[in-house]
This record gives C-alpha cells, sequence and structure tokens, in this order.
C-alpha cells in the first residue's frame, strides 16, 4: 500500500511544484484578463443610464424598461430643465414649467384657482373661452337674427346673455361668470384681456394638447404589465 501511494504522492509534490515556480507576470496577465473585461461593460452600462431618454423611462417604469429611446419631445413649450421629462411628470407639475412662464404667473394663474398644467387644461373658463372662439366661426352674421332658444346664460354675466358669439370675443375675461376683476389683472401681464385672446393663449392651447394626450403614454415597464394582467386574471 504505501508503494502505490508513493506515486500519487511524486505526482501531487510535482503539480504543486510547477505551480509555485509560474513566473509572477504571468498571474498578473490572468488576473488583468478577469478584470479588464467587466470593468469596460460597466462603463458602457453607465453611459447608457445618462441619456435623458432613459433616465425618464426608468422612473416610470422601472428597471426592465427596453424600448427603444423615443424621438418625440415638445421643448419649445416648456422649460429646459423638463426635458426629457415623461408627459405626467409635465402635466402634474406648476404651469411655471411651460416655456414663458415664470414665478409670478405661477402666483397669479394660482389666485383664479389654477396651480397645475392639467388645472389650466381643465380650467372651466379657459374651455368656455374656447368653445366661444370656435363656436364664433360657426356663426352666421350680417342677417335678421331670428328668435332662437340657444344661448350659454351660466357662462356669461347677465347683462351679456343676449350677445352673439361673436359679440362676446371681445368682452372682458371677467364677463364670465364666477370671474372676478382681478382675473383681468392677472391675465393683462400676458396680454390677454378678452375672451377671444384667451380662447387663442397659446399656454392654454398647450396645456390642452398636453392634457388630451397624457393618457396615451405608457408608463408600466414590461413586467409590470406582465403583473397587472396576472392581477386581472386572478380576479376574474
Amino acid at each position: 500500500e504505501s508503494q502505490r501511494a508513493d506515486p500519487e504522492a511524486a505526482a501531487a509534490r510535482s503539480a504543486s511544484q510547477r505551480s509555485s515556480e509560474q513566473p509572477q507576470g504571468t498571474l498578473r496577465r490572468t488576473f488583468r484578463m478577469t478584470t479588464v473585461e467587466p470593468e469596460k461593460k460597466r462603463t458602457r452600462r453607465e453611459s447608457d443610464a445618462a441619456s435623458p431618454a432613459r433616465e425618464a423611462r426608468a422612473s416610470l417604469g422601472g428597471s426592465d424598461w427596453t424600448l427603444p429611446d423615443h424621438t418625440a419631445n415638445v421643448r419649445h413649450a416648456i422649460d429646459k430643465d423638463l426635458e426629457g421629462a415623461s408627459l405626467h411628470k409635465i402635466v402634474n407639475g406648476k404651469i411655471d414649467g411651460l416655456q414663458g412662464l415664470g414665478e409670478v404667473a405661477q402666483e397669479m394663474m394660482e389666485a383664479v384657482g389654477v396651480h397645475t398644467v392639467r388645472d389650466l387644461a381643465e380650467w372651466k373658463f379657459g374651455r368656455w373661452a374656447r368653445a366661444i372662439v370656435t363656436l364664433a366661426a360657426l356663426e352666421e352674421t350680417g342677417h335678421k337674427r331670428a328668435p332662437s332658444s340657444l344661448n350659454i346664460d351660466l357662462a356669461l354675466d347677465k347683462e351679456h346673455e343676449t350677445k352673439t358669439f361673436n359679440e362676446m370675443l371681445a368682452l372682458p375675461v371677467s364677463s364670465l361668470q364666477g370671474l372676478s376683476a382681478k382675473a383681468d389683472e392677472a391675465l393683462r401681464h400676458h396680454h390677454v384681456d378678452t375672451i377671444e385672446k384667451l380662447g387663442k393663449w397659446k399656454y392654454l392651447e398647450w396645456a390642452t394638447a398636453l392634457s388630451n394626450i397624457v393618457d396615451a403614454e405608457e408608463t408600466l415597464s414590461p413586467s409590470d404589465r406582465k403583473l397587472d394582467r396576472q392581477l386581472k386574471k386572478l380576479d376574474n
């Protein structure tokens, strides 16, 4: 038994000796081969993560958001610090995020109940003004007016109820029922002093467009959508 063990012991000693005699440079080369490549991969991932579009998607959908970078943008309507932001972030943010509106405008509009871009889009006085502008273009003029029960009495102060849509365009904003002279003062700073100008106000148009399309924005990552489908199956 000791004779059979001797060759095995000799082989073990030989392998150990070869290992100890291996040049140190070889060990360093081996170490570098196992560490350099992972370092390069980390650098590429960090570079990808710096993309504003990727950051926006990550804030919406989580770590497995893998859709290609999107190129749609509204940069002419928003401040620079919102570039790359999601529609939801813009719409739910303050109106001073719209390009050209600052803190003063924010304070003035808050005085009439408007805090966010969504608030501006849904502001009933803005919606009424936009409707009057649209309907005025559909109104027949230059003929004797026949009696009609068509009216918007609940949107106007009493003294203006019998006016035509085209006549309403020139009325001050405070002619809309529920707005005071404070609204005239706030909007006059932005050259909005009539119902027509309010209905055509670019910030109102921008806010309306953003709010109308925001529900079409995907906010769930693939894994979130999968989980949502599974939960719906359980509910059924």
